[in-house]
């Protein structure tokens, strides 16, 4: 039973080097998004719409995984936490012991 099939190709297979700028303007906007969704959240932050921004900060979090941006999200979605004087583990997930 065949489980996959081994592609191989050279850096100027035209179709390969398509899906791969494909791909890096994929990755480029969703960590544009995650960028406009932190910047957000800090607003909500400033404006006391403590909910909102937390939606926004873990909204970052699903578009752009790459570990500065989940660093920024969870410090301040804990910031949120902080303010709403909830320091419960159980409903945030431990953000704070990422540290």
């Amino acid at each position: 039973m065949q489980r996959g099939v081994l592609v191989t190709a050279e850096p100027g297979d035209t179709a390969i080097d398509a899906m791969s700028a494909a791909l890096s303007g994929q990755q480029t906007q969703m960590s544009a998004l995650a960028q406009n969704s932190l910047s957000k959240g800090a607003i909500l932050y400033m404006d006391g719409n403590y909910d909102a921004a937390a939606q926004q900060f873990k909204r970052a979090i699903a578009l752009d995984s790459s570990p500065d941006n989940v660093s920024k999200a969870y410090d301040l979605l804990a910031t949120v936490h902080i303010s709403q004087n909830n320091m419960d583990p159980t409903q945030y997930g431990g953000y704070y012991a990422m540290g």
